[in-house]
Order: C-alpha cells, then sequence, then structure tokens
C-alpha cells in the first residue's frame, strides 16, 4: 500500500511539489502568528513598566504630599496627623489627604481595568498601608459619608481596590475600606 493511514484516511506517500510548499506556507504563517503574539506581550508589559515608572515617579516627586504622608506614619506623637471634622474642611491637610487618595484611587482603577499589574506595585505597599491603614483617614471616609457631607461619596473607591490587590481581604483596613465602598454603592 502507497499511504500511510490515519484514523482511517489514507494519506499517499508521494509529495508534490505544490503541497510542500503549501505545508510550508502554512508553518510559517503559524510561526507568524506566533511571533505576533510574543511581540504584543511583550509590548503591554513594556507599557505596563513604564507607568509603574511615571507613577513611582509622580508618588514620590511632590515634597508637601511626602511630608504629609510622613505626619500619617507618625501615629501616635505630637506632630501625627488627627482628622478634626470641624477644622478639616478646605484646609491644606485636606488637599494632600484627598490628593493622596486619588492618586491611589487611580492606580487601584488602573489595576482594575488590567493596565498594570499588583506586583508592579510593590514599591507602594508601605506607603498605601500608611494611608489607608491609618485610623484617621478611615475615619475621614466615613465622615465623608455622613448624612451631612456626601452620602454615597465614591471618588476613592480604587482604593479599595487597590488595598484588596496588595493585602487582600485579610488586611487590617479591609472592612472599613470595604464598608466605604458598600456605602458608595447604595
Amino acid at each position: 500500500m502507497n499511504c500511510w493511514e490515519f484514523f482511517g484516511v489514507c494519506i499517499e506517500k508521494r509529495l508534490e511539489l505544490g503541497n510542500a510548499i503549501l505545508v510550508l506556507f502554512g508553518l510559517l504563517g503559524l510561526l507568524s502568528i506566533y511571533l505576533a503574539y510574543r511581540q504584543l506581550k511583550s509590548g503591554q508589559r513594556a507599557q505596563q513598566t513604564q507607568i509603574a515608572i511615571h507613577l513611582h515617579e509622580d508618588f514620590f516627586s511632590a515634597p508637601e504630599l511626602r511630608e504629609f504622608l510622613y505626619r500619617l506614619d507618625y501615629t501616635g506623637r505630637d506632630t501625627a496627623w488627627k482628622f478634626a471634622p470641624k477644622s478639616f474642611p478646605f484646609s491644606d491637610e485636606e488637599k494632600h489627604l484627598d490628593l493622596l487618595l486619588y492618586k491611589l484611587s487611580f492606580i487601584g482603577m488602573l489595576v482594575q481595568n488590567g493596565d498594570i499589574l499588583a506586583r508592579d506595585l510593590l514599591w507602594l505597599k508601605v506607603e498605601t498601608a500608611i494611608v489607608l491603614e491609618n485610623k484617621q483617614v478611615l475615619d475621614y471616609l466615613e465622615w465623608l459619608q455622613s448624612p451631612t457631607q456626601i452620602p454615597g461619596h465614591a471618588s476613592f473607591s480604587g482604593v479599595v481596590h487597590l488595598y484588596t490587590s496588595l493585602f487582600g481581604k485579610t488586611g487590617t483596613a479591609y472592612e472599613r475600606l470595604s464598608a466605604y465602598l458598600d456605602h458608595a454603592r447604595t
């Protein structure tokens, strides 16, 4: 018999030049698709790295935010920041805290949308904990959604996703941050 049998189909053992060229072009096409896919993934990864670098530079470039971040970190000391609802509105502290929260929320939205990976943000883990695990900041988020302020306030919803991405649902602030998000949905 002059054929190879595969699943009851007989394929002749002779090879014609035209068929060999078709097989070769088919394999080259598959190889091209594979290489294009790898190039696309490599380009996406390079873009994510560039975003992470830009976020890092942006996050650490404002000295007044760094100073305020240190005040948040010094919980329990005289120099620590304390949330005072009566004097807080329109203060520099409100501007600094809101800017920190907006930046963290924006980064959280990038992670949620898949534009950047949480593993690219490990450099931000300490700062995220300083801000989002601070009792005074959590009090501020609750105050924002109080009936006298902005019930359903959701501008900082991305921080919950960022926190969950970096610390999981077992982080010390997860319950209170999750409550902020729940209030924002209602």
